[in-house]
C-alpha cells in the first residue's frame, strides 16, 4: 500500500470512530425521555387490549342463546383447525402422509 492510501485509510476510521461515538453517547436526560416514552407506549398498548376485551364480552353477551351456542362451535372447531396445523418444524418434516 502506498502512503496515499494508507493517509485515506486512517481518515476514514477517525471519522468513522467520531460519528460513531456522538451517535452512541447520549444524555441522561433523553434517556430517560425515550424510557418515559416506552412505557407510556406500554400502557397505551395494554389499556387498547384491555378495551378489546371488553369490546369483545360486551358484544357477545348481546347475542341470542342460539347465536351464543353457534360463536361457541365455531370458535371451538376454529381453534381445532389451527392447532392441527401448528406442529413442531421436524415433525412437519419427517411426518409420513397415509397412502389412500
Amino acid at each position: 500500500m502506498n502512503v496515499f492510501s494508507k493517509v485515506i485509510l486512517l481518515l476514514l476510521l477517525i471519522i468513522a470512530s467520531v460519528s460513531f461515538s456522538t451517535t452512541v453517547a447520549q444524555s441522561k436526560k433523553v434517556r430517560k425521555s425515550e424510557a418515559r416514552a416506552e412505557e407510556q407506549k406500554e400502557k397505551q398498548k395494554k389499556a387498547y387490549l384491555l378495551s378489546q376485551g371488553k369490546d369483545k364480552k360486551r358484544r357477545f353477551h348481546m347475542q341470542t342463546p342460539e347465536t351464543k351456542k353457534r360463536m361457541k362451535e365455531t370458535k371451538r372447531d376454529a381453534r381445532k383447525l389451527n392447532d392441527q396445523n401448528h406442529q413442531p418444524f421436524l415433525k412437519k418434516i419427517f411426518h409420513r402422509k397415509k397412502k389412500k
